[in-house]
């Protein structure tokens, strides 16, 4: 009976694995989809920058602008950023930093993505951020090891950014 109920139980813990590693894959696989939606968004020709066009700005953020953009510059919408770097999830007196390397797809105002894997050891920690338009919603979650997909916590906030 005993052997049934060991035998029963490592069938759950497998099936459970299968399940989560699928559903892993399947939120990656959407947030390719989604990272490549954004970048389509880009246009062929984006506008130019103009000075008229900050004309009407107070005068502190119209020279900013006049002094960062050069007259002539291409306004691209969509950026495609690859990051690496540390990623704490500690506190201030001891940060616990971790390697993390991460990529991130804006684009302005039609929704983000960012996607990291922060690693110490054998723990690692996927996570990501959706924001897939205006009014959807901001999706954050961070996912641990093995359990990640049993663990997730997920925030839906309904303002837009």
């Amino acid at each position: 009976m005993m052997e049934i109920f060991l035998f029963l139980l490592a069938l759950l813990f497998a099936t459970t694995l299968v399940i989560l590693m699928i559903w892993r894959q399947l939120d990656h696989r959407a947030d390719r989809a989604e990272m490549a939606r954004l970048i389509a968004l880009q246009p062929k020709s984006p506008h130019i920058f103009d000075p008229a066009m900050v004309a009407d700005l107070p005068s502190p953020a119209r020279r900013y602008f006049e002094y960062t953009i050069l007259k002539g510059t291409p306004l691209f919408t969509v950026a495609d950023i690859e990051m690496t770097g540390q990623f704490s999830l500690g506190t201030k007196e001891a940060p616990n930093y971790m390697a993390m390397t991460a990529r991130q797809v804006l684009a302005a105002p039609n929704g983000f993505i960012w996607k990291c894997l922060a690693a110490k050891g054998s723990c690692v920690c996927p996570g990501r951020i959706v924001q897939a338009g205006p009014g959807s919603g901001l999706q954050v979650s961070l996912l641990w090891h093995a359990l990640e997909r049993a663990l997730i916590t997920q925030v839906q906030h309904s303002a837009a950014i």
